[in-house]
């Protein structure tokens, strides 16, 4: 009798250390597979920098240049700081040589300007148009103009570096050299502003 309690305790026993062994198995597994769709997850959720080609690049610097044209001759008649003034000269006087010279690159070598994938350029250009027409005139407007062009400046010189390796276009890797310097130039001049109007040294 004593043998058969015995026999029955054990196997009972090893039942339940075994559906233990199986539960927490089973766990392990479902915590892997719930860690490696997370990293799966995270991989996913960093797109791949966009690759701009020519006719993207020639959008890219046509646009630019209207909007920063836009932006200059307004700066002319609403900054009350002389030197913003004369920086809104400066842009409407170097985006307008450099539009002329991507229109006639474009037209010469047929490259017709086209937006990168899911662009909005467009659209940001109009908004800060429309909020700096919308602004008064004043130091504000001064100093938020000036630290647009900063933040603004950086962007552009940084995609259009990254896109210099992948252009095909002798010509236009040539304009896009040649534009750089200016920008960088316009960046600078920007930092200064900013730098006077927050009254820092640059």
């Amino acid at each position: 009798m004593k043998a058969v309690v015995i026999t029955l305790l054990g196997a009972v026993c090893l039942s339940a250390c075994t559906a233990k062994t199986d539960r927490g198995d089973t766990l392990a597994a479902g915590s892997a597979s719930g860690m490696a769709v997370g990293a799966t997850s995270s991989a996913m959720a960093t797109p791949a920098p966009v690759q701009l080609s020519d006719a993207n690049v020639v959008e890219k610097l046509s646009s630019g240049d209207s909007a920063e044209i836009a932006l200059g001759k307004l700066v002319q008649t609403k900054a009350t700081d002389a030197g913003v003034r004369q920086f809104g000269t400066l842009l409407v006087t170097d985006h307008g040589a450099n539009a002329k010279q991507v229109a006639s690159l474009a037209k010469k070598d047929s490259l017709t300007p086209q937006p990168p994938p899911s662009d909005t350029s467009a659209a940001e250009h109009q908004h800060v148009l429309d909020r700096f027409k919308a602004m008064a005139k004043g130091k504000d407007f001064d100093t938020a103009f000036v630290n647009h062009a900063v933040e603004d400046h950086q962007k552009e010189i940084s995609d259009l570096q990254s896109a210099q390796g992948s252009l095909q276009n002798a010509e236009l890797k040539a304009l896009v050299e040649k534009t750089l310097p200016v920008m960088q130039k316009h960046l600078d001049r920007a930092k200064a502003l900013q730098a006077k109007l927050s009254g820092t040294k640059s």
